[in-house]
């Protein structure tokens, strides 16, 4: 082999592990280059509640609720949301209760998520929401569907007097309360 075909054999295998955007490498190579990142925890409302925390204590977070977790990941850009997001992805496996999906954050619609939910699961129950998908989305604008889904969405999570709403936080009432208001909200829209 020519000096010149080493150099760029070598440099080939390089930019595929040096690869800047965090959600493309194989799990072998992004857990190969791996370095923990540096971040904090804090609570929705309290300001004063941030701490310094560790990516095996979030993943502990993380897999101690019982039916779900929302997490927003925030921080400026560079700061390693994404690297966290596919470190999370990497060390969580799909059970028979659990799929695990890393969604890409360029180039994905609704339609996209949809299916990778719904792909590999098999029965009828779900093969009519693959055909609701399917036609759902050939037959609405993208005006129309968006409208659509911020009226169901607030439709679901309206006032309902039978919901029972002693068990939710402050904030999960906060937003219950508010969030259908956003989701009406003409400028929102």
């Amino acid at each position: 082999m020519s000096f010149e075909k080493f150099i760029c054999w070598n440099l080939d295998r390089v930019q595929r592990v040096m690869n800047e955007e965090a959600t493309q490498p194989s799990n072998h190579l992004f857990l190969a280059t791996h370095h923990p990142i540096t971040m904090y925890r804090q609570e929705l409302i309290e300001a004063s509640s941030r701490i310094e925390y560790d990516e095996q204590k979030f993943l502990k977070d993380f897999l101690a609720e019982k039916e779900f977790t929302f997490v927003p990941v925030l921080g400026d850009s560079g700061t390693g949301k994404s690297h966290l997001i596919r470190w999370i992805y990497a060390n969580i496996k799909s059970t028979d209760k659990r799929k695990v999906l890393l969604i890409p954050k360029i180039g994905t619609n609704l339609k996209d998520i949809v299916g990778l939910v719904l792909e590999g699961i098999e029965g009828e129950k779900f093969d009519e929401y693959r055909k609701r998908v399917s036609l759902a989305t050939t037959t609405l604008t993208k005006t129309q569907a968006r409208v659509q889904l911020l009226n169901q969405l607030a439709a679901a999570i309206g006032d309902d007097e039978e919901r029972d709403k002693s068990k939710l936080t402050d904030e999960q009432n906060y937003l219950v309360d508010e969030l259908n208001s956003l989701l009406y909200d003409q400028f929102f829209r």
